[in-house]
């Protein structure tokens, strides 16, 4: 009896590796990862600033998952590709620098300030993706804005913005590209909503 389970113990660790040998490991392909530029291009200086300090707060896409829309699927996330930070993060560095660099603001603050400010600017972004259509696709990014005057809790004026820039090709890259191009189109359209 002692002889049998002796050879089954020494037997088990060579069919252990054997077994091993035989399996091939699946390599996993890499996560590819993509930003919302910060930069917003052929925006102007003013002159006077149309506001003392404002502070900037975003929400609505926590995830880091790029997506696309189609009529069939619906709302699907582009496997193995994701956003570098939240594009709530991204959008709220992008508007607080271009309300900076253009003066519109003396001070802007993000919204992890505790200093109080006289103006919120309270944005919602209720759509960030790929729409495909059937000659390629559209960057879509869909912003809700609201101003509000802190001294007086109330607010002052509200936007709805849709901005969207075609795409040709409907892949990760040509969909973060396009929707760059949508969330710079929507960077200015705020910025001018706020300069009147």
């Amino acid at each position: 009896m002692k002889t049998k389970t002796v050879k089954i113990v020494l037997f088990l660790p060579v069919f252990c590796l054997f077994l091993s040998s035989c399996v091939k490991v699946k390599e996993v392909p890499p996560i590819h990862y993509y930003r919302i530029a910060i930069e917003t291009r052929g925006l102007k200086a003013v002159d006077i600033p149309a506001y003392g300090s404002i502070k900037v707060t975003v929400k609505g896409m926590m995830s880091r998952s790029i997506y696309y829309l189609d009529k069939k699927y619906g709302k699907n996330a582009f496997y193995l590709n994701r956003w570098a930070e939240p594009p709530d993060d991204m959008i709220k560095k992008k508007i607080i620098l271009a309300i900076k660099e253009t003066g519109l603001a003396t001070d802007v603050l993000s919204a992890d300030s505790l200093a109080s400010t006289q103006y919120l600017l309270e944005i919602e972004i209720d759509d960030l993706s790929m729409h495909i259509q059937d000659d390629g696709g559209e960057g879509v990014v869909v912003i809700s804005a609201v101003l509000v005057d802190t001294k007086h809790s109330r607010p002052i004026k509200n936007s709805l913005f849709r901005c969207g820039s075609p795409s040709s090709a409907v892949s990760p890259m040509d969909s973060v590209d396009a929707i760059n191009k949508a969330a710079d189109r929507c960077v200015t359209r705020i910025y001018d909503w706020l300069a009147k």
